[in-house]
């Protein structure tokens, strides 16, 4: 079993190490008592971004008190840290800087090209919308990277683990300019995260962004590439419109010899899939071909789950041979239900045929 991420970060070594440096920068901080407050009896008990915040307010209470005078001591530690332990920089800024616009937004340039300000910088597109939002398009321009990626990942409307953003799942179109300033980035880091902001918007506003993708879909590899990224969501839906915009039209495929085996099942065994898919046009056929598990819900209903198969190009008059096979196994984020479920084939978001089989949990 994987580690779990609050023991792989924020470990008493970095605790002790960013003690130390802070005292460099000030030498008026009580590294021991820091370090005895942040290790304190609810440690323990504290899951990652708990401790992340914990670490940041004992900071906060053992640093001068003016926010100013404190962020000018970090932005001298900071620069010693990088990665997910780093993000205690813009943390602090997120939690306590909030009255300091201008000092903040400096400060969460800095700290995120070491780090990442993605979750600090939306209590201010909240309770700074527009000013924030003018930053982080200048910030779209910037020459460094991980500046850049910040004015899109910090925007997203639906970025995981992080607060909400309500006013930009309502209307995504004041995040535009700055999507249209990094839609070619030379950088996939910076592509990855205009790649997930258009599958963030696409799930609140699919109209509004398959718009832009279309007026997008004559650019650059760069842009292809994150179009192709973005359009992920509604392409497992089978949109005919996202499908049609990656190239992939409706098509003449027929879907033969079925079958799904075994029957029955319990939990931690595997189905079968397979099938044959045939093109009897006289048209190659570009096809995305998907399965989709309907799996019952506590009240007796089904809920689609689409995974992948592949995408391929069909020659006239061929046949394709599919084979998969499915474990049904315990995960975290769903509950399983014995009862019929039932598996889809889909080929470029039409469904060509379903079978079922029962589970036993």
């Amino acid at each position: 079993m994987a580690e779990l991420l609050k023991n792989q970060f924020f470990q008493p070594s970095f605790i002790e190490e960013l003690g130390y440096q802070v005292n460099k920068h000030w030498n008026r901080f009580d590294t021991k008592a820091f370090q005895a407050g942040v290790l304190d009896q609810q440690w323990d008990s504290l899951e990652l971004k708990g401790r992340m915040g914990h670490i940041a307010d004992k900071l906060f209470h053992h640093l001068p008190a003016e926010f100013p005078e404190a962020i000018e001591i970090l932005s001298k530690t900071a620069p010693n840290f990088s990665g997910f332990d780093a993000m205690v920089f813009p943390d602090f800024v997120g939690k306590y800087g909030l009255d300091h616009w201008e000092a903040s937004m400096n400060a969460l340039e800095l700290f995120t090209q070491y780090s990442s300000g993605e979750f600090a910088i939306r209590p201010f597109l909240i309770r700074h919308p527009g000013n924030t939002m003018k930053k982080m398009l200048s910030w779209s321009k910037h020459e460094n990277q991980h500046v850049r990626r910040l004015s899109s990942e910090g925007c997203r409307p639906r970025l995981p683990w992080a607060m909400a953003l309500p006013q930009f799942k309502q209307d995504p179109a004041p995040i535009f300019p700055i999507l249209e300033n990094l839609k070619a980035d030379h950088s996939t880091y910076v592509r990855k995260s205009v790649a997930n902001n258009l599958n963030d918007i696409s799930k609140d506003n699919p109209a509004t962004m398959l718009a832009l993708c279309k007026n997008w879909i004559k650019g650059p590899k760069e842009t292809q590439w994150i179009i192709k990224h973005g359009l992920r969501s509604l392409v497992k839906k089978g949109s005919p419109s996202a499908l049609e915009i990656l190239g992939f039209k409706p098509v003449d495929i027929q879907l033969e010899k079925f079958t799904l085996s075994p029957k029955r099942i319990k939990l931690g065994e595997s189905i079968r899939l397979k099938f044959d898919l045939v093109n009897h046009s006289k048209s190659c056929a570009n096809v995305v071909v998907d399965y989709i598990v309907h799996f019952k819900k506590a009240n007796g209903r089904n809920t689609p789950k689409v995974f992948k198969l592949t995408s391929l190009e069909m020659g006239t008059n061929t046949r394709h041979r599919f084979t998969r096979d499915h474990k049904i196994v315990p995960i975290t984020t769903r509950t399983y239900y014995s009862g019929e479920q039932r598996v889809e084939i889909q080929v470029n978001g039409e469904v060509l045929g379903s079978k079922a089989f029962k589970l036993t949990v």
